[in-house]
């Protein structure tokens, strides 16, 4: 497997497609593509959750889950937590554009310095 340098989130489809997303790396080759899809399915589906200045759930506790990715669209900056309450000391750390994967079932929280915009959640289930 190459070494990653810089990843880029890149919208696929015009403003009349369900919302998908590619990330690519530095050579432009894509890594992977998610968005759209059916959750009654277990397909994929972006979900935005707004900023806010105090710890908020972005994804409940879910043992079906098999991956999730969180955006930062706002400007503020984001910090998330796994399994327990988002501070601004918490570990995980996305500025705009930033985009964070989850790969375990646990809770995941998230607290905004800046409040502006949202995080965008792709999750998918089994």
């Amino acid at each position: 497997m190459a070494e990653l340098g810089v990843i880029k989130l890149l919208r696929l489809g015009d403003s009349t497609d369900v919302q998908r997303f590619a990330l690519v790396d530095a050579a432009g080759d894509q890594i992977l593509e998610f968005g759209g899809g059916d959750p009654a399915t277990g397909g994929a589906i972006l979900t935005p959750i707004p900023a806010n200045a105090s710890s908020v759930e972005l994804l409940p506790a879910d043992p079906t889950r098999v991956e999730a990715f969180i955006r930062n669209n706002g400007t503020g900056i984001l910090y998330i937590a796994e399994g327990a309450d988002a501070t601004a000391n918490s570990a995980i750390k996305l500025l705009q554009d930033d985009v964070f994967r989850v790969t375990s079932d646990l809770v995941v929280n998230g607290i905004w310095v800046g409040v502006n915009g949202n995080a965008a959640i792709n999750e998918k289930t089994m």
